[in-house]
């Protein structure tokens, strides 16, 4: 039985994965913080608990110490004010120099690093679907940081010739969280600026007035509302379905075609949020507006290679997503650990 050791295990994708790791037949240890609040997501997982953190150094190497494979989810995502940028740094980049480190050194068979789509340039992009060889150029603190983090186990790799791979991951939704999402509130934090630089290529700096239209829409912030362009062309963005995030994940992590590359992992394909919100309005019996704006926003990942190379086949489409949701939101469980969600 291999060990595997997940970082950031408490999180709604690192749950989650450690519960499919236990249900494949792996051996897992879950590096926590001792004062997480998050911690009872694995109270009732069959896991081995590690007590450490990314700022004890000490701590990394011995959660390393007799792993067979590493999976390095943790990261902070958004920096609370009372976190010094200095702290967010070391979290997140230190850390992960650290545990590379420490893979080199106990012979890890596998490292995997969590990246993000946020190290693409939402505003910029030169083509889109946007593949892995795009130039990045993260327009956030957390995109930079996982670019260095990227930088850190290539390096390693080529240096040491530590078995890497990398996965890019589109916008994650689990449970019920896609119906959270599509609603005009979000049009109007995008068009605000509001929302992460790093995944909009609206600026609001260029087109001032963007959220005008939007507020005098907004009759109620969970409101469903088709986003359009001036040519009438309905937003579009990438995301996945959270089990489908893990089946590519473990893929990237068994497989030898997966070492030393580097794999975005979404559905596949963009979807628009006219064809989203239609499908939310059918299933509801909620009635949606049309919202023409100054400002056009889409942003899609090429998974091709992920399919061709690790036979990665997402399975949740919108429309499974959203049936999902409302079976969810109806008390049906679907056998998912939800935790902290970023889309309330």
């Amino acid at each position: 039985m291999e060990k595997v050791l997940v970082t950031g295990a408490t999180g709604r994708l690192g749950a989650n994965i450690v519960n499919l790791l236990i249900k494949r037949g792996y051996e897992v240890r879950a590096f926590v913080m001792k004062d997480d609040p998050e911690l009872c997501k694995l109270k009732n997982l069959n896991c081995e608990i590690f007590y450490g953190n990314f700022l004890d150094f000490n701590s990394i190497e011995d959660a390393v110490k007799g792993m067979d494979r590493v999976l390095h989810i943790g990261a902070v995502m958004y920096r609370p004010p009372s976190m010094s940028e200095l702290t967010y740094w070391n979290l997140n980049v230190t850390g992960t120099f650290v545990l590379t480190r420490a893979c080199i050194k106990h012979n890890v068979k596998r490292l995997l690093y969590a990246s993000t789509d946020a190290t693409y340039d939402a505003k910029s992009w030169i083509h889109l679907p946007i593949n892995e060889n795009h130039p990045q150029r993260p327009t956030s603190l957390y995109g930079v940081h996982k670019l260095c983090g990227e930088q850190i186990v290539l390096e390693a790799m080529r240096e040491t010739g530590l078995p890497v791979t990398i996965t890019r991951f589109a916008s994650i939704m689990i449970n019920d969280e896609i119906l959270n999402f599509f609603t005009i509130r979000y049009i109007l934090a995008v068009c605000r600026g509001t929302m992460s630089k790093a995944y909009t290529n609206i600026n609001p700096n260029k087109i001032p007035d963007t959220h005008i239209p939007v507020e005098k829409a907004m009759k109620d912030p969970m409101q469903l509302c088709i986003p359009r362009g001036r040519d009438f062309r309905s937003w579009r963005f990438h995301i996945c379905d959270i089990r489908d995030t893990m089946e590519g994940i473990l893929l990237a992590m068994t497989k030898d075609e997966a070492v030393g590359e580097v794999f975005n992992i979404g559905y596949y394909r963009a979807f628009t949020w006219e064809e989203i919100i239609k499908y939310i309005a059918e299933k509801s019996n909620q009635s949606y507006v049309d919202l023409c704006l100054d400002a056009f926003w889409e942003f899609e990942l090429s998974c091709e290679k992920a399919q061709r190379l690790l036979d990665f086949s997402p399975k949740y489409d919108y429309k499974t997503m959203i049936d999902d949701a409302f079976r969810y939101r109806a008390g049906e469980d679907l056998g998912l650990i939800q935790g902290q969600s970023y889309f309330k």
